[in-house]
């Protein structure tokens, strides 16, 4: 529904359609003007019952999302609320952000895909690997097994907290050898039958 000159006195307005790039059944780019934007109208035949929405104006009163540079390398979709997803064809990067501070970063300038929160929470893939950062706990939770293998080691290590590792039976194991080591102290006990054995026990 449209207010254009031809209808000034009408109260309503009149119904036009609106031009897509793409409208198929069931599909297409859906993108509806707002109420109160601009547009571009045009008429099939000059019927004025045959009114098509053609697109839509930025003004000085409808300010565009970004400002436009130079090199045209910014390209983007945003939202009334603030959803966005924008692409800079200059540094390669596609971008989808929420007005909340939510984030998720294709770059392939620096080689990464990133995602990171409001809360500092990172997440970040890239030729040196995989790295998930936060500001406080991370949990992994799964109704099955949950492995972690690695092909040149594998490290876990608290720098300001405790470590711990619980299972119903829990085994340690090294190919070569097996180390458990305290700074101040080591600690070895069981509620029932305590084993130490080898081809060889050293206790000092």
């Amino acid at each position: 529904m449209v207010r254009a000159p031809l209808t000034a006195g009408t109260e309503d307005g009149v119904w036009v359609r609106l031009a897509s790039p793409y409208a198929s059944n069931g599909a297409g780019f859906q993108f509806l003007p707002e109420v109160g934007d601009e547009i571009v109208l045009g008429f099939l035949d000059g019927d004025p019952d045959s009114g098509v929405a053609l697109g839509a104006l930025h003004s000085s009163a409808r300010a565009t999302p970004v400002e436009a540079g130079e090199t045209n390398a910014i390209k983007t979709m945003t939202t009334r609320s603030g959803l966005k997803l924008s692409f800079d064809d200059d540094k390669k990067i596609i971008w989808a952000e929420t007005p909340g501070g939510r984030k998720a970063t294709l770059d392939d300038k620096a080689g990464t895909l990133a995602f990171e929160d409001q809360a500092g929470n990172k997440i970040s893939l890239g030729d040196d690997g995989v790295v998930i950062s936060s500001p406080k706990d991370v949990t992994i939770k799964a109704s099955g097994r949950v492995a972690i293998a690695g092909d040149a080691g594998v490290s876990a290590q608290s720098s300001g907290g405790d470590f711990q590792a619980r299972g119903l039976n829990a085994a340690v194991s090294g190919d070569a050898t097996a180390k458990l080591e305290g700074g101040t102290s080591v600690s070895l006990s069981s509620g029932g039958e305590t084993k130490v054995q080898g081809a060889m026990v050293m206790i000092n």
